[in-house]
């Protein structure tokens, strides 16, 4: 993006860079004080390298017209301005001429709620700082006063502890907001810690309650297993009294009787059986001529 043509100290040229403020650079922003020819400037805060006046002005117009928008449009998308000014603050505060008034104006320009961390706020008080050394505990708290210690991040809070720029009531509320923090990020890993216990706990006793019901289930199982095997043997022995030929039992009937004549029958049984059987005739002895004994006289 280029620098319009038109001197920036004309009301007339403001209104071209709201529209652009929100995703501008901010160097464009830099602009340098002109003098007058004729003219010069009276005590050192005037002769600053960029025109301080303008940006203000330019803010200011931005911030108009950003709640003019939000009045029309309340869905409207806030513009990420905090960014871009922070940065140029920290640009301009390497300036040696620039005043604490003029830093202090432009810091609290815009809201408290426009920034969400302060980080970049304080990178510029402490660089305002660095290039002016001889300021006095005074306009120190003063300048840190624009600073709100809670929103820094935890690097921010831990450089802020160590810096001895900083006058000590400001250290004073960093140290106490990082305990804050600490404070508050240990209570949430607590819950987080109390939350995954008593999720493990209700998992447990989830678990614990479906291994009773597939040990139930279990057991249903096997009775109806055991109903089915008792319902499969007597369907095959149906199946088997059904496929049998008819003439097994006559088969069975007559092998039996066969048996049972090849069995040793009792004592008066055989007896009875002798008297009936008839007795065969004994043999006769043919009767020859009888010899004539001859007697020796």
């Amino acid at each position: 993006m280029t620098v319009p043509t038109l001197q920036p100290h004309t009301p007339k040229e403001q209104p071209i860079f709201v529209k652009t403020t929100s995703d501008t650079n901010f160097c464009i922003l830099l602009f340098p004080f002109f003098f007058p020819i004729p003219s010069m400037p009276n005590s050192s805060d005037e002769c600053t390298m960029h025109d301080v006046d303008v940006v203000q002005r330019i803010v200011e117009y931005f911030l108009m017209h950003e709640q003019q928008q939000m009045q029309q449009q309340p869905k409207l998308a806030r513009f990420n301005i905090s960014r871009l000014l922070d940065n140029y603050l920290a640009e301009i505060s390497r300036d040696p001429n620039l005043s604490i008034t003029k830093f202090q104006v432009l810091a609290e320009l815009l809201p408290e709620n426009t920034r969400t961390c302060d980080d970049g706020l304080y990178r510029a008080i402490d660089t305002y700082l660095k290039t002016h050394p001889s300021l006095t505990e005074h306009d120190r708290r003063r300048l840190c006063k624009t600073m709100n210690c809670e929103k820094l991040s935890l690097d921010g809070c831990t450089h802020a502890a160590q810096n001895d720029r900083l006058p000590l009531r400001t250290v004073v509320q960093v140290l106490f907001s990082e305990q804050v923090k600490m404070r508050a990020a240990m209570q949430e890993k607590e819950q987080e810690q109390s939350g995954i216990n008593s999720e493990q706990d209700e998992n447990q006793t989830s678990a614990s309650m479906d291994i009773k019901t597939l040990k139930s289930e279990l057991e249903h199982v096997k009775s109806k297993m055991i109903e089915l095997q008792k319902d499969y043997f007597e369907l095959q022995r149906e199946y088997e009294k059904l496929n049998k030929p008819k003439n097994s039992t006559g088969w069975s009937l007559n092998w039996r009787k066969i048996k049972n004549s090849f069995h040793v029958k009792p004592a008066g049984d055989e007896i009875g059986d002798e008297q009936d059987v008839p007795k065969s005739p004994e043999p006769v002895q043919q009767k020859g001529t009888p010899r004539r004994r001859t007697s020796m006289s």
